[in-house]
């Protein structure tokens, strides 16, 4: 073997020995990791726990006007629902005035403009009152009758007395018998104009329809349907005159009818019939037909439609000469108020009171609110099994532009304790009941401590024993994240540390 290739294998074998000794004097060996803890300093703060939904700006007043009936709220913080506190309301109208606004009645005036302001009492339409007059006047003459019967009833009878209700009994007769014949009349009168009204507008029709067959001018053509529009508004015209003309021959047929009753019972009480009942039933007439009366009065009343609040006209579907039933005109608060949903998860966190921070994206505006009431009668039900409840939020300081429909995001205060000592929620160990904190005493050395915990949240907790503010706690730990390794840099012995690097 050459020198060369000895020098070689003598060198290799120095090597293999300084790589064993190192291995076996663990000079290469990695150290166990260091640990590093990540902490926070008690701080005295506010810790806040809270609910977040989304809702829906609606006004907190809305009434629907109708003519002949008292103005019915529709929507508000009162509509039937039981809240936590336990109050509970409705919303509705009386049997009577559902029946009054049912009827028809036709436009006089139209004051109301869609999207203006209002004022309480303003005058905002007005109907023909010539029906309410005439349902007055009979309920008037009724009223009259019944009590002319009380009286000839509580008058001792003569034979004068029985000559003359012999003679109220004959004449109630002949005017019952007119108003029958006055209400056949009217009805063939009604039908006939209803006939030629409704043959007007065939013929109209009819026109439009040889004209365009004829490839007729526009100007023809346009003529034709004006004549059509025309004829259409006089047929309405004519069933709703009509329609008056034969409720008013029934009025005065049941009116007819019922001076025959009471004639007939004025003349039973002079012929010898005791007296003691009929009068007590005359008392009961009288009394009826006052309150017959009453209503009739309130119906003419109500023949005009006055704003019920202060606010805006938000819907107007009427012009003058309409036939007009049912809503006609709505009138909502310019206050506002928020709807919205919360799940039954969340529902035990809240009350009424709670104060609320709002949000109106669409405006890029914010206020604040509170929880006026929570819905616990109507809950409801998603496809996935999810159970919600209503709730309203009240805003009394809403931002300029606000309108209903619009959608706010609503963060509802459940729970704030103020100026206490709290740590991030994270800190805490234990159990509840038993809650422990490790706290920092020197690097790398730490002490568990038990504290008595109040409001805890999502985020901090809030500390009432056990610490006080400055204190450093363990929010947790992470390890080194590289080995740390030593190794020979050369002759002389020197060495050189790779240190471990690590998160704070």
């Amino acid at each position: 073997m050459s020198r060369k290739w000895v020098v070689i294998a003598g060198s290799l074998v120095v090597i293999v020995g300084v790589i064993g000794i190192a291995g076996a004097t663990g000079v290469f060996a990695p150290r166990t990791p260091a640990i590093t803890y990540l902490t926070a300093i008690a701080t005295k703060m506010d810790v806040r726990d809270s609910v977040a939904v989304s809702g829906s700006v609606r006004p907190v007043d809305d009434y629907a006007l109708a003519f002949g009936s008292k103005p019915r709220r529709t929507a508000g913080t009162t509509s039937a629902a039981t809240s936590v506190g336990g109050s509970s309301g409705s919303s509705s109208s009386s049997a009577g005035s559902a029946a009054a606004g049912a009827q028809t009645w036709t436009v006089a005036s139209v004051t109301a403009t869609e999207g203006k302001a209002v004022r309480k009492g303003d005058v905002l339409a007005a109907a023909d009152t010539a029906d309410a007059q005439q349902s007055l006047a009979i309920a008037q003459s009724t009223l009259t009758a019944a009590q002319a019967r009380l009286t000839a009833d509580q008058t001792p009878v003569t034979e004068n007395s029985k000559a003359r209700a012999k003679l109220a009994v004959t004449q109630a007769q002949l005017a019952l018998d007119q108003a029958r014949t006055a209400l056949t009349q009217t009805k063939a009168a009604s039908s006939l104009s209803v006939s030629q009204a409704s043959a007007a507008l065939q013929d109209a029709k009819d026109a439009l329809a040889r004209d365009t067959l004829a490839g007729a001018l526009p100007p023809v053509l346009a003529a034709d349907h004006a004549a059509i529009t025309a004829a259409t508004r006089a047929l309405a015209t004519v069933g709703s005159q009509t329609q008056r003309a034969n409720t008013q021959a029934a009025n005065a047929v049941a009116a007819a009818t019922l001076a025959l009753t009471s004639a007939n019972l004025a003349y039973a009480g002079a012929t010898g019939v005791d007296t003691t009942a009929l009068v007590e039933a005359d008392k009961a007439n009288v009394v009826k037909a006052q309150a017959a009366v009453d209503d009739a009065q309130k119906t003419l009343d109500l023949a005009v439609i006055r704003a019920p609040i202060d606010g805006i006209v938000s819907k107007v579907s009427i012009r003058v000469g309409d036939i007009a039933s049912g809503t006609v005109i709505r009138v909502r608060s310019a206050a506002v108020e928020i709807t919205a949903s919360v799940t039954e998860s969340d529902l035990p966190r809240l009350g009424l009171g709670q104060p609320a921070d709002v949000a109106i994206a669409s405006l890029g505006a914010k206020t604040t609110g509170s929880v006026s009431s929570i819905d616990l009668a109507n809950p409801t039900k998603s496809a996935s099994g999810i159970v919600s409840y209503d709730l309203v939020i009240a805003v009394p300081a809403a931002p300029d532009g606000i309108a209903p429909g619009m959608t706010a995001s609503i963060d509802i205060t459940t729970s704030l304790a103020t100026g206490v000592v709290a740590v991030p929620a994270s800190a805490i160990g234990g159990v509840p009941g038993a809650y422990t904190l490790q706290v920092l005493t020197a690097p790398n050395e730490t002490r568990t401590v038990s504290v008595v915990v109040g409001l805890l949240t999502a985020e901090y907790a809030e500390i009432k024993s056990g610490i006080d503010a400055g204190a450093v706690v363990v929010t947790g730990t992470v390890s080194a994240k590289d080995l740390v390794q030593t190794f020979p840099t050369g002759p002389g012995g020197a060495t050189a540390t790779a240190a471990p690097t690590a998160k704070p």
